[in-house]
């Protein structure tokens, strides 16, 4: 049973950069590329069998056997008929004076007689072993329930971490049946076992003193192996797909920790490969369908987390940003995108809309588009700083090229007030300033020179009311001021 509880989780990858968000080439089965819905409801057969309780009646345990071991429905009559024949051969070999002790270990010497021939270690199937004797320690565990349990005796399934066997509950104690071997029963009482049993199967036996080694189970939770080994054999092929209802019919008929768990991982091996070949929404929409079905599970979180990311990087890189950005605040609200992914992906998003929009919204259009995705978050101070003041010198220049100075130098006003005095608008400010004081001065000193002296000083006081600080219109008002003095006391 090797492999029963090795973890095949596929490793997730999540895009970070605008680069291609997975640049892994697959090579994926038909099945997966189809648009298949996958079934997340265990079959009739399990649910039916799992409202039955223990011990299962022996119609129950040997088709049960047969239909978790895929045998095909048409074979299982047969197949029973053959067990049932076993077991009345059996029965009649069985003496009745044996102590049950010694009947448990004729039943498995019986089977490895007449049934079990080669150990294989991948052959869980109950169908198989019956008809070609090829078994592994699961197979073999399961069959001896059944003729055990025929004759009378109480078993129950013993797990541990890569391999399962068998206890018989016997009067004032617990037998061990390692069924693999022909020597296994109570194996720690026989040197036969101890020289064959690791050789032929490369186990090594727990004993009861390693209790903590050792998981006892249910006649349920023996038979649900078979499905457990069938799933590995699929998760080592990256069969993904098709452990779902395999894992979903374990853990409904045996339901526990451990089926669950199994179950929890087949989801996400299946999300996973999703996610590698980019199909990100069915993997979403995959898993909402297995957390409304069986629950929420905290393993789920980091899953969610990366196919949420790389839906809207792959929004982002098809330039569908509005899209992109729904999402973000989606999954924002919803938890599956961090804080940081947040600010990464709300970035990403914003420098490009701007880049986009910018280059067809009017300026007056770009610094509101600028400003919505500020309030939003998406876009730094720093970052909406540098686009704000870029949109808003570009809306004066539009003024100061037609040499309206003022109109530019009152817009730079309206955005100082709007984003605060930075360096960049004061600086643009005191250049129309400057523009427009040197134009005035340039007007003065045409009307000075053709004597206007009252118009000019006119155009210089009122220039002055505008740009008071200006060194230049204060040193022309000096100027006209002192020619128009020396003039009055020519006169006088």
């Amino acid at each position: 049973m090797r492999g029963v509880n090795r973890q095949y989780i596929t490793t997730m990858k999540q895009s970070r950069s605008m680069l291609p968000v997975l640049s892994l080439l697959l090579l994926l089965s038909a099945s997966f590329l189809s648009a298949q819905e996958i079934n997340l409801e265990p079959t009739p057969y399990v649910l039916k069998v799992a409202l039955e309780e223990e011990p299962l009646p022996m119609d129950s345990l040997i088709t049960s056997a047969f239909v978790l071991s895929a045998t095909p429905m048409g074979e299982i009559p047969g197949l029973s008929q053959n067990v049932a024949a076993l077991q009345n051969e059996m029965a009649a070999e069985i003496q009745p004076d044996w102590p049950p002790y010694r009947t448990g270990e004729y039943i498995l010497e019986f089977l490895h007689r007449k049934v079990f021939i080669a150990y294989d270690e991948y052959q869980t199937r109950v169908d198989v072993a019956l008809q070609t004797g090829r078994f592994n320690c699961v197979s073999s565990a399961v069959l001896y329930l059944i003729f055990a349990r025929s004759a009378g005796l109480t078993v129950q399934g013993v797990s541990t971490a890569d391999h399962a066997f068998c206890s018989v509950i016997l009067p004032g104690e617990i037998v061990d049946v390692e069924t693999t071997t022909f020597h296994g029963f109570d194996p720690g009482k026989k040197k036969e076992f101890v020289d064959d049993f690791g050789n032929i199967t490369g186990y090594s036996y727990v004993p009861p003193s390693d209790y903590a080694k050792r998981n006892s189970i249910g006649e349920k939770g023996l038979l649900s192996l078979i499905l457990q080994n069938r799933i590995s054999l699929l998760e080592r092929r990256r069969q993904f797909a098709d452990t779902i209802e395999l894992s979903v019919d374990r853990y409904v008929f045996s339901p526990d920790a451990d089926t669950e768990g199994h179950m929890v991982r087949a989801f996400l091996n299946y999300a996973a490969l999703l996610n590698e070949g980019k199909r990100y929404v069915q993997a979403i929409n995959f898993l909402d369908r297995a957390v409304e079905r069986y629950g929420w599970k905290s393993d789920y979180q980091k899953i969610f987390g990366v196919l949420s990311y790389n839906i809207v990087v792959d929004l982002i890189q098809r330039e569908l940003y509005e899209d992109a950005l729904q999402k973000v605040e989606v999954y924002r609200d919803s938890g599956w995108i961090g804080a940081s992914n947040v600010d990464q992906l709300g970035s990403q998003i914003a420098e490009r809309m701007l880049a986009r929009d910018l280059k067809i919204l009017s300026v007056q259009e770009g610094i509101g588009l600028a400003g919505e995705l500020y309030d939003k978050g998406l876009l730094k101070r720093d970052r909406f700083l540098e686009y704000a003041v870029m949109l808003h010198i570009r809306h004066s220049e539009e003024l100061a090229s037609a040499g309206d100075y003022l109109g530019a130098e009152e817009r730079i006003g309206t955005a100082i007030a709007a984003i605060g005095p930075d360096n960049r608008l004061i600086n643009a400010r005191d250049v129309y300033l400057h523009n427009y004081a040197v134009g005035v001065h340039n007007r003065f000193a045409s009307l000075f020179n053709n004597q206007e002296y009252s118009v000019a000083l006119r155009l210089i006081e009122a220039a002055l009311e505008r740009y008071p600080e200006s060194t230049i219109l204060q040193g022309d008002l000096s100027s006209i001021k002192r020619v128009i003095s020396t003039n009055s006391e020519n006169h006088n």
